[in-house]
């Protein structure tokens, strides 16, 4: 995918979520249609975003219709019937709590932070600093103006410190990333720092701290307030573990070659089985519902 195509359609899933936000925002809609109007490769981006939106709307859960039939030999009937009795019983223990929009967390400065899923931080908040440190995972920060006690981001060895602002930061497998909605943030360690400011961005590598350079965002931030996921050509493999945070249960990728196709697109977590369909039926896969916790992904050939 070109650099160009790639940043159409992260611009497009950008507008999908501003609409869907601010859906009677007349301005808001004049520029969108600027916007569709600027370039062909926006209008095309668009549509498919619509399409993938629609089918991500659209998808009814499997049922029972799909299960196979009622003949079977009495052997094999009490083969599964072990199988499924032990199945409830593992998943029993397995089953993962309903996760809903991200909640804010409330600090005694009237910050707020909203962590992804499967996220883990700590915060320490005294009389002269205000400090959270991102273990695990992502968070979007509202912070209370306080001159007084700087706030502090620690993230895999990269600092950011903020006075009052709205920000979120993510560890990434190579580094972390910030991105400013408003305000400003200094980004980095040691003695190297960097100032960004609203609509901006910045991934940095803790090993090379002086080849990170801002960039424009593209795409929404904290797409987890919304309980929505953002994918930019991602392998489905790694995309299937953060949507099973949002299910209740267990999700098995069966089809390895499957696992390693890329999408790109904007997925509803509300509905698990839904946004997981409308990533692997591109490709040739789908979803089954094989147990009431247990939802199989493969494809059409097996």
């Amino acid at each position: 995918m070109s650099d160009s195509r790639e940043r159409a359609e992260m611009q497009a899933i950008d507008w999908q979520m501003r609409l869907h936000q601010s859906p009677r925002n007349p301005l808001l809609h004049l520029r969108h249609l600027r916007w569709l109007g600027s370039s062909p490769l926006h209008r095309e981006s668009w549509d498919a975003v619509q399409a993938m939106w629609r089918l991500t709307a659209e998808l009814q859960p499997a049922t029972r219709g799909r299960w196979p039939g009622k003949a079977r030999r009495p052997r094999m009937v009490a083969i599964a019937s072990a199988a499924c009795m032990l199945l409830a019983v593992f998943l029993s223990w397995l089953a993962l709590p309903s996760h809903t929009a991200s909640e804010a967390l409330l600090s005694e400065d009237g910050s707020r932070i909203w962590p992804a899923a499967d996220t883990r931080l700590e915060r320490h908040m005294d009389a002269s600093q205000r400090q959270v440190i991102l273990h695990k995972g992502a968070a979007f920060f509202e912070v209370a103006a306080d001159s007084s006690r700087p706030f502090t981001v620690n993230a895999s060895g990269i600092e950011v410190l903020v006075v009052g602002t709205a920000f979120a930061v993510e560890l990434l497998d190579n580094g972390v990333q910030v991105a400013v909605e408003h305000g400003r943030v200094r980004v980095g360690s040691g003695l190297y720092r960097q100032e960004i400011g609203p609509g901006q961005m910045l991934r940095i590598d803790p090993a090379h701290l002086q080849d990170a350079r801002p960039a424009d965002i593209v795409g929404p931030i904290a797409p987890w307030r919304e309980n929505l996921l953002v994918a930019r050509n991602e392998t489905i493999d790694s995309l299937v573990g953060k949507v099973a945070a949002a299910h209740t249960g267990f999700v098995w990728l069966r089809d390895t070659e499957l696992g390693r196709q890329r999408v790109t697109g904007l997925y509803d977590l509300n509905h698990p089985e839904q946004a997981l369909a409308s990533m692997v039926r591109p490709h040739g896969g789908q979803v089954r519902r094989i147990w009431p916790n247990v939802l199989l992904i493969d494809t059409r050939e097996h």
